[in-house]
This record gives C-alpha cells, sequence and structure tokens, in this order.
C-alpha cells in the first residue's frame, strides 16, 4: 500500500506463486530489477505451504459470513484525506478494517505470526512522503490486497507505470458483465475476511480507487454508504507529486521519468474525478456524502458527528473518547511545507479548471509561487 516498502522485497511478496508471475508476465522487467523480483519469488514459493493452510482454514468462514452491517466506502483522490478519515472511523471499536498487514498479505491471514514479524523489522515507522505512522496493525486501503488475492488492481501501474492506462481500463473500467460479476464476487471474499480478521464489526474501506468504481460497488452492495473526500486540488497536486516521487522508486519494476510523472499525475486526477462526478448520480442521496478534508482538519469531530448521523451508524457518544484520543496523540503532526513553479501552477489553472470551479476552491494562501 502507498507509503509501505519492503525493500528489497516487493509488496508481491503477499501474492501466491502462480499470481506472483501472472502479474510479472504482464509487464516488461528492467534488469536492475531483477533481483528484487527474484528474491519476491523466493519468498512467494516459500509461503506456498502456507497459502494452501490458509484456503483450508478460510473457506468455510468466508462461505458463512455475513456482514452484521453494510461496509462503508471511504473515497477520494489520493492525499486527499481518506487516510485521516479512515484512521479516524476506525478508532470506533465497533469497526472492522483492513490492515497494513492484510494489506500485503492477504493469503497469510491464518500464518501471521512469521510473516507479520517479518513485515514489522522490515517496514519504516512512518510514510515517508508525509510521516504518517505505519504499523502492521494499522488500518490500510486494500488494493495491493486487491492485486495479490489474484485479482484486477490498478496499482500494477506502481510496477509499470507505462501500462497505467491499460490498467485503468482492466481493473476500474471492467466493461464485460462477467468479469464484472467475477471481480465483484472476488472482492467480495476478501472484504469479508478483513471483516473476520478484525473483529467481524462495522466494515470501513478505504481505497482510493474505489471512487471512479462508485457504479459497481453500489449496484453490488446495495444498502452500503460512500464518503468522497475532496481537498484543494493546489495540495492535492503538490501532496501526490511528493508522494509518488517517494513510492515509484521503492516499487515500480520499469522505471519512469519525473516528467513522465507529472503527465500521469494529471491525467489520472482527470480520469479519477470525471468518473466520479459521472456515476455518483447512481448513488442515492441517502448514502452519499461528500465531505471537505479542510473541514475535516479543522472540525474532525463535528465531520464525524455528521456522518454518524446521516448513516445511522451507531452511538456517536459510545465511540468518542477513542476519537478524542486519536487526536491527541496525533495533535503534534506536521504537515508538509510545500511551493510550486509557475509552470506547475499555470498547468493546474489550465488542466484542472472543471474541478477547482466545481469544489470551490481558489489558491491557498500557504503554497509559495517560485519561478
Amino acid at each position: 500500500m502507498p507509503g509501505f516498502e519492503l525493500p528489497p522485497i516487493s509488496p508481491l511478496a503477499g501474492a501466491n506463486v502462480f499470481n506472483f508471475l501472472k502479474i510479472i508476465r504482464k509487464g516488461k522487467i528492467q534488469n536492475r530489477y531483477f533481483i528484487k523480483v527474484l528474491l519476491t519469488f523466493l519468498v512467494t514459493i516459500l509461503a506456498l505451504p502456507f497459502h494452501i493452510w490458509e484456503k483450508i482454514w478460510y473457506h468455510r468462514k468466508i462461505k458463512r459470513f455475513e456482514f452484521t452491517s453494510p461496509p462503508i466506502f471511504i473515497i477520494g483522490h489520493w492525499r486527499s484525506g481518506t487516510t485521516l478519515l479512515h484512521n479516524l472511523m476506525t478508532c470506533d471499536p465497533k469497526s472492522s478494517y483492513f490492515t497494513t498487514y492484510n494489506g500485503v498479505f492477504p493469503n497469510n491471514l491464518a500464518s501471521k505470526l512469521i510473516f507479520k514479524t517479518f513485515m514489522r523489522v522490515s517496514m519504516p515507522g512512518k510514510r515517508p512522503s508525509d510521516n504518517v505512522k505505519l504499523g502492521p496493525d494499522l488500518p490500510q486501503e486494500d488494493e495491493f490486497a486487491v492485486g495479490n488475492w489474484g485479482m484486477e488492481s490498478f496499482y500494477l501501474f506502481f510496477f509499470f507505470p507505462y501500462l497505467y492506462e491499460e490498467v485503468y481500463t482492466n481493473a476500474v473500467h471492467i466493461k464485460q458483465d462477467s468479469k464484472k460479476q467475477k471481480w465483484l464476487n472476488d472482492y467480495d471474499e476478501l472484504l469479508k475476511k478483513a471483516c473476520i480478521n478484525t473483529g467481524k464489526g462495522r466494515l470501513i474501506v478505504k481505497n482510493p480507487v474505489n471512487t471512479a468504481r462508485l457504479k459497481l460497488l453500489t449496484e453490488y452492495y446495495h444498502d452500503s454508504a460512500f464518503i468522497f473526500i475532496h481537498r484543494n486540488p493546489y495540495h492535492v497536486y503538490l501532496s501526490t507529486k511528493k508522494f509518488f516521487g517517494k513510492l515509484f522508486p521503492s516499487i515500480m519494476l520499469h522505471g519512469i521519468s519525473p516528467e513522465e510523472v507529472e503527465d500521469l499525475i494529471f491525467d489520472l486526477y482527470k480520469k479519477l474525478l470525471s468518473d466520479y462526478y459521472n456515476q455518483k448520480e447512481t448513488v442515492s442521496s441517502d448514502r452519499l456524502l461528500e465531505i471537505r478534508f479542510e473541514d475535516l482538519e479543522t472540525g474532525p469531530e463535528k465531520v464525524l458527528k455528521d456522518i454518524y448521523l446521516k448513516f445511522e451508524i451507531g452511538s456517536y457518544q459510545q465511540a468518542e473518547m477513542e476519537f478524542k484520543n486519536y487526536l491527541k496523540v496525533n495533535s503534534d503532526y506536521k504537515k508538509n511545507n510545500y511551493t510550486i513553479s509557475i509552470r506547475e501552477f499555470n498547468r493546474i489553472n489550465a488542466e484542472w479548471a472543471h474541478f477547482i470551479s466545481k469544489t470551490g476552491y481558489s489558491f491557498p494562501d500557504d503554497i509559495k509561487i517560485i519561478d
């Protein structure tokens, strides 16, 4: 998942060996990454007996499992506050979620002692891009788990950036009905497994890619709620630039230039947001809430109260102390300071003007424009 690194092992270490081979055959691996691929391949071979045991252990559990409450999906572009909202909502003891461990090793939950120890000693304590705390048992998004589970995942583009548009079509715009149904059935199993892993409470799912899968998900999870969080596009651009700049070198298997990363950021933002706005009408107003990151940042308790009230999640008061504790512990968190070039500033104004206007944002005072 974003911000997580297992040098010199790829996050694909969490896939079974057959799925690993299927994934790496989809792209061209540059010579300098062969050692990483080989070491990752060895991990998947060593894990094969555990994967077999996993299927036996969880097969019946998943088949018998029923959600006690419909999942809640947190969506929105990367760097828009999805992590903060997810971390807050999962403070509620009655919630379930993907853990960081589950996000990489969805096939190894029954043998977590060995692989979680490996993760704990290998991963950094904070995300390199923004200093958010990391840990094997902390809440995390699920798109890497989607790929390692054996499904079409958009995060294949992190390994092979040049396949970005092809992967977006295959993993987000799933066109064939049979493939859609297969993907949804597999995703449902993955979500149920995460729910079993963290206590069977209401599942809170955070995945930016799901922003463009809104119609697909709402047709399958009829009673689920969706929370779309958005942020000032100028901040989103600069934060995404730093985020991708840290993440790509750590996990890609084929190089990408800084210019290509910039083009990708601009295009992906337009794709993701356009898909969201084109699909949002498929969700009834009582199951969709749009919030601003800036409101969450300055008044988190009010935003949480609004969420609990709108979706009738339960008693906000029963979880209030957990929310307060989280906010207190993280009160010293320091955000990144940013500058932006005139060229980038002008490009944002030209290419994202529609979205800037739609969300009512203007250029923020805390970003300095430089030549």
